[in-house]
């Protein structure tokens, strides 16, 4: 007995040096006057320390508080609090609920955690700990307005819940400085002042509130710990936020969307959509109709084998101009020139027949062929036939309709604009020119008096 007198005496001692000592410091009232549970009940007067408790309920009076005593189950009003196993559950219930026959005092064997009992004004006080514990914090209310935190049986929907206010210490934390702020989301832990983002190192300012102080931060006025891509450069500043290397090419499109990387994707010639530098024909919207190899900006003979040419004369075999064989006497009469649009080609006589079928001239479908034929004779006669004729479909023959494209006689410069038909042959044609004393017949038929050229 002396020896408990002694501690009570020096508990009380305690009591009185640090209410009248403004020196006595505040960790050592809180080591001799703990209140585990904030019920406003000092350890060594609550009757059950750690469990909310502010009315210090003892039915039974052993000293142990019913919210504590497993085998309470004593009613001394009949909204008093109690625990019962009910249905296979531990419930905490008023009295009232005694009345029905499957329920017995006491807790059940797997005993659930009850719901926090209401402070007097009928408020109830609980910590929420969800799974980001950065999250925590107290919820008060009245018992319906918590049922998102309270089952209907009493226990708590998030199983991390606890009764009474939030602490720190409830996730392992400790809050340094004592500002309501634990030390691991407190940017300054020993200054109570300065707790939140803007605060950056506790002396330094943080604009943007991205806990990276303005005289480091990377990217101001954004998040500088956002970075899609790990490329170092914070996606409010990055041009290519989900691409690492960004614009490798330098085509101002990020590589993650680059339609030809390398190579600039604004290039685009034809307006095929695909850039010059992944375009294999670059000039043709068609690139390679034809299937050969050969653009069509580069292709002699459209719709056709270009690289088949048997006799490699430079000429694909599909588009080989042939001409029916043609003979002459330039005795008294020949071909000076001829002009095919621009294409001026002196010839001059040449016996009777001449070949120039590597002179070409490109025309389009619909387009215009501009000839022009001067002759040559020697003196004493009057005038000479002059005819030209186009193989339109290259069948080798200059017998089908609309293929003689001039007729005349005329010992002057003479000749026509023809327009090419739109069923004429995609590729060379042949073109026969000749010049007679005598009437012209047919471009086939050997020529008496005068010359033949292709």
């Amino acid at each position: 007995m002396k020896t408990l007198a002694l501690i009570f005496f020096a508990l009380c001692l305690a009591f009185f040096v640090s209410a009248n000592d403004g020196l006595t410091k505040h960790s050592e009232i809180t080591t001799v006057f703990a209140d585990s549970d904030r019920d406003g009940i000092y350890d060594h007067k609550d009757n059950c320390p750690y469990v909310y408790n502010p009315k210090q309920d003892d039915s039974d009076g052993d000293g142990i508080g019913d919210v504590c005593d497993d085998d309470d189950c004593g009613c001394s009003y009949e909204n008093q609090w109690i625990y019962v196993c009910q249905d296979g559950r531990t419930r905490r219930v008023t009295c009232s609920a005694l009345t029905d026959n499957n329920t017995f005092c006491g807790p059940c064997e797997e005993q659930k955690e009850e719901a926090c009992p209401a402070s007097p004004d009928g408020k109830i006080t609980l910590c929420h700990i969800p799974l980001n514990p950065d999250n925590l914090r107290t919820i008060v209310g009245k018992r319906e307005q918590l049922n998102k935190y309270i089952n209907e049986d009493g226990s708590f929907v998030y199983p991390k819940d606890q009764c009474g206010p939030c602490a720190c210490e409830m996730i392992g934390d400790v809050d340094s400085d004592g500002d309501g702020v634990c030390d691991r989301k407190d940017e300054c832990p020993d200054n109570p002042e300065k707790s939140e983002a803007g605060m950056c190192g506790c002396d330094d300012d943080d604009s943007d509130k991205d806990w990276v102080c303005d005289s480091e931060d990377i990217c101001p006025g954004w998040n500088d710990k956002r970075d899609d891509d790990g490329d170092g450069i914070p996606n409010g500043c990055d041009p290519c936020p989900n691409s690492p290397s960004n614009d490798s090419d330098g085509d101002g499109v990020c590589d993650d969307q680059d339609i030809c990387p390398g190579h600039d994707d604004f290039k685009d010639s034809d307006g095929d959509g695909v850039p010059n530098g992944c375009d294999p024909c670059p000039l043709d919207a068609s690139d390679d109709s034809d299937g050969d190899g050969v653009c069509d900006s580069n292709d002699q003979c459209p719709g056709f084998n270009d690289l088949k040419d048997n006799n490699q004369n430079g000429v694909p075999d599909d588009c080989e101009v042939g001409c029916c064989p043609a003979t002459g006497n330039s005795a008294f009469e020949w071909i000076e020139n001829t002009k095919l649009n621009d294409v001026l080609t002196n010839s001059g006589d040449d016996g009777g027949y001449g070949d120039y079928r590597h002179v070409r001239v490109r025309v389009s479908k619909g387009g215009i062929l501009s000839l022009w034929v001067t002759p040559g004779y020697t003196d004493n006669i009057c005038e000479v036939s002059i005819a030209a004729y186009a193989d339109w479909n290259n069948d080798k023959d200059f017998d089908d309709e609309g293929e003689l494209i001039f007729s005349g006689r005329t010992l002057e410069e003479t000749g026509t604009d023809v327009q090419v038909p739109y069923d004429a042959f995609m590729g060379e044609i042949c073109l026969r020119i000749i010049v007679d004393y005598g009437r012209i017949t047919s471009a086939c038929d050997p020529c008496i008096d005068g010359e033949v050229e292709d």
